[in-house]
């Protein structure tokens, strides 16, 4: 009886105690958002206007409670524009801590147009990371001018 006590205790764990004790020490890859910046022109022209989906990799290395890594969105245009080549909208470095949820992050990006967001990933029950940050770079107006929201799977 004792036994299955303990076993069920083992088990009563939730999302917010996986997360923070996960080790983050991976790459992780997926969809991503960026509002409030536009996407390069000559992308934007060559598909008509539409809209470009972005995809996002993040990689981190994991000492104790802090992260570190980078973070790399590029453009993805649709299989159906092969002559639409991929291109770097945001490389930046990723520093940040463990939090019962998942991570808190800053990512910042010092040289040519300055760009800074925070916020935090959420360790969703499924293992992926969500995310949406807000921040400013060299063209805005206004602090929290760029919303970034990225929906990452571990690599």
């Amino acid at each position: 009886m004792l036994a299955m006590l303990v076993t069920a205790a083992a088990c009563s764990g939730n999302v917010n105690e996986a997360a923070s004790s996960t080790t983050y020490n991976a790459s992780y890859v997926g969809p991503a958002t960026l509002s409030g910046v536009a996407v390069p022109v000559g992308i934007a022209a060559q598909l008509g206007g539409s809209s470009v989906p972005l995809t996002a990799t993040v990689t981190m290395s994991q000492l104790s409670s802090t992260v570190t890594g980078t973070i790399t969105v590029v453009t993805a245009p649709p299989a159906a524009t092969p002559s639409v080549a991929q291109d770097t909208v945001l490389q930046a470095g990723v520093m940040g801590h463990t939090t019962p949820s998942g991570l808190d992050v800053a990512i910042v990006q010092p040289s040519g147009c300055a760009t800074h967001f925070s916020g935090p990933l959420t360790l969703q029950p499924d293992g992926k990371l969500a995310g949406t940050f807000s921040g400013s770079d060299c063209n805005a107006t206004g602090q929290n001018d760029l919303v970034l929201t990225v929906l990452l799977t571990r690599q």
